[in-house]
């Protein structure tokens, strides 16, 4: 049953529902926690809600008890990804590829007592992972059939059967089943390059494969991969959307190459201006001053055709200064315009309002946009919550709502700031507002945790 609660000052509504959870359930935050090392609260994110029924959390638990490298994890891990696959559709393939993966993991690591069960268990998995990962599950059941672990069959047979079913795929699998069967123990760069030029021309995918081993060498191979990328590109072999994602690993991965990125982007453009904020972006994440003007034309090209996301960069330009002059009003106008779409626009729309750069401070609007923030996953949403709470700024002034709010960032983040205002709040509240705060803060998170938060921001 839900019932209402008004904040004192008419600033927010909180629903609550019953059974209050002391943790807000939050896929991201459990990925986030994980990135960290917090492996105990990533399990608590993802197992929570697994046990509710997402079987995207479902996948992540398992992925998470799969890494501890312990049998009776291993064990949780399966269950977990068989009861992602009863969803079916994307869900199925993704648990399906970790089984195989599972399976094929035990049965290849001379540390467990691999028996032959286990070996057909992998089989099986790789093999229906074969329509999604044909190169990968070849590899994999090659090496497994090598180990010897069929007491019945000999290995050739299985091998044999594999190869056929290999080129009964095609030319293409044909020429990867040869190359990868001279060359299944090699997994450096070379090999990489090696077999997968062999079909570049007649499998996108490798052409990305190609640009990430040329990473791992040295500028010349990247420029020598590019060069053909290019080349594949104006024949048709590649389209555009094959061509972006290459641009998008050569300057987002370490080790980065900007400038060969922005060849593939700046012929993407001249085809096409929906290219638009993809090229701005490079120019202004990878700092080129030189392209200061650029940047500003691009963006604007790209709001323009109503990019969202385009919107929100030049908002940001113009309220940090960042290669144009400051101009708050312009700033939280290009904000509204993409804050549906982009999450940080609305916390970025708070501090305009709460630090008063339109003239005079509006606390009740940053309040709305700071709250919307935070419910949308923002995490600093609610640190300026707190923030603005404990300030006392423009009458707005409530100890029991500083602490839910510095409680629900401290829980979600371990930044400098959010530690030093938990630390300043929790020492100098009294109990009662302290009491009330921590209420007031489980109240909230369960108005969050029926569906797992998705964070949009750029």
């Amino acid at each position: 049953m839900r019932s209402k609660i008004i904040f004192g000052m008419c600033l927010a509504t909180v629903i609550a529902i019953s059974g209050c959870s002391t943790l807000t359930l939050d896929i991201g935050e459990g990925r986030r926690a994980e990135q960290r090392g917090d492996f105990e609260l990533a399990a608590r994110h993802f197992k929570g809600l697994a046990d509710k029924g997402y079987p995207a959390a479902m996948i992540e638990y398992g992925d998470l008890l799969k890494s501890s490298r312990k049998a009776k994890d291993f064990k949780l891990a399966e269950h977990w990804y068989g009861e992602a696959a009863k969803f079916g559709g994307n869900y199925e393939v993704r648990a399906n590829e970790r089984l195989a993966k599972l399976y094929y993991s035990v049965a290849e690591n001379d540390d467990y007592d691999a028996n032959e069960e286990e070996a057909f268990k992998a089989e099986k998995y790789l093999y229906k992972n074969f329509p999604f990962d044909p190169f990968g599950s070849y590899v994999s059941l090659a090496n497994l059939y090598l180990k010897h672990w069929y007491t019945g069959e000999p290995p050739q047979q299985r091998l044999d059967a594999l190869n056929a079913h290999m080129e009964s795929r095609g030319v293409v699998y044909q020429e990867f089943s040869r190359a990868a069967m001279a060359n299944v123990r090699r997994q450096d760069p070379n090999y990489v390059l090696n077999v997968c030029q062999k079909i570049a021309r007649m499998v996108k995918e490798c052409y990305l494969e190609n640009v990430k081993a040329a990473k791992r060498l040295d500028k010349q191979t990247v420029t020598q991969q590019l060069d053909e990328v290019l080349v594949q590109h104006k024949k048709g072999v590649l389209e555009n959307r094959d061509v972006l994602e290459i641009s998008r690993e050569l300057y987002r991965e370490p080790p980065f190459y900007p400038r060969e990125a922005e060849r593939i982007l700046v012929k993407l453009y001249a085809q096409d201006k929906a290219y638009a904020y993809e090229l701005a972006k490079l120019y202004y994440y990878n700092e080129m001053p030189a392209k200061k003007g650029k940047i500003i034309e691009l963006l604007e090209v790209a709001a323009g055709n109503f990019d969202p996301r385009a919107n929100y960069l030049l908002g940001r330009m113009y309220l940090d200064g960042d290669w144009v002059l400051i101009d708050p009003k312009r700033a939280a106008e290009l904000f509204e315009q993409s804050r549906e779409e982009v999450a940080n626009a609305e916390l970025l729309l708070g501090k305009i309002y709460y630090d008063g750069l339109l003239g005079r401070a509006y606390p009740q609007k940053a309040f709305e946009y700071f709250i919307s923030a935070a419910r949308r996953g923002v995490v600093n949403g609610d640190y300026e919550l707190a923030k603005m709470f404990w300030a006392c700024q423009g009458n707005i002034c409530n100890k029991a709502y500083a602490v839910s709010f510095i409680t629900l960032a401290r829980e979600r983040s371990s930044a400098e700031k959010v530690v030093n205002l938990y630390n300043d709040i929790m020492n100098n509240a009294e109990a009662a507002y302290k009491q009330k705060g921590r209420e007031l803060a489980n109240i909230e998170k369960s108005a969050r945790v029926e569906e797992p938060t998705l964070i949009t921001s750029n």
